[in-house]
């Protein structure tokens, strides 16, 4: 498996772990219905680290993730994750690559329970990469909104599908 295009995102938002001061990185922001760019690199780190550490077992849950705080207020704490993803990712690639896994997640319906679908590794890094341009597209908005927005590339934030068709 072909872990590039997660390897380029997640490097992209390291990238702003670098170059965004604490106060840029984690204040909230009006024009993100008062979250911050913390909060959404957060959110990107923790779905890869979600997947990543469920894998042992046969079910994936995001709404089970835990939630670190300290990735939203501190970039390098950031930059650090994304490290330990990338490692993990290199690792887990051969081993997880075709394992069947059952997904499940909270139902809006507190009646109906849990919501069981079967996916794979491979289906969840792909789900993955989808959530984090989502919310690389948030976090474009919060640096546009801060006269940041030079620090990123066109691209950024932008689905691949988008692009080819931009190409067309």
């Amino acid at each position: 498996m072909n872990f590039q295009s997660h390897k380029s995102a997640l490097l992209e938002i390291k990238k702003l772990t670098i170059i965004l001061s604490e106060d840029v990185y984690s204040r909230p922001l009006d024009t993100l219905s008062g979250s911050s760019i913390g909060q959404h690199m957060r959110h990107i780190v923790e779905f890869y680290t979600c997947l990543l550490s469920q894998l042992q077992g046969q079910v994936i849950n995001y709404d089970l993730r835990k939630r670190n705080q300290l990735i939203e207020k501190l970039p390098k704490s950031c930059a650090l994750a994304i490290d330990e993803i990338l490692v993990q990712l290199d690792e887990f690639a051969s081993k997880f690559e075709s394992k069947p896994l059952r997904f499940e997640n909270c139902n809006f319906d507190t009646d109906m329970g849990i919501n069981p679908i079967t996916t794979s590794f491979s289906r969840e890094l792909v789900y993955c990469l989808d959530h984090c341009i989502h919310h690389q597209y948030f976090i474009k908005i919060g640096l546009v909104s801060l006269e940041l927005g030079h620090c990123l590339h066109e691209e950024f934030g932008v689905a691949p599908s988008t692009l080819m068709h931009r190409k067309s």
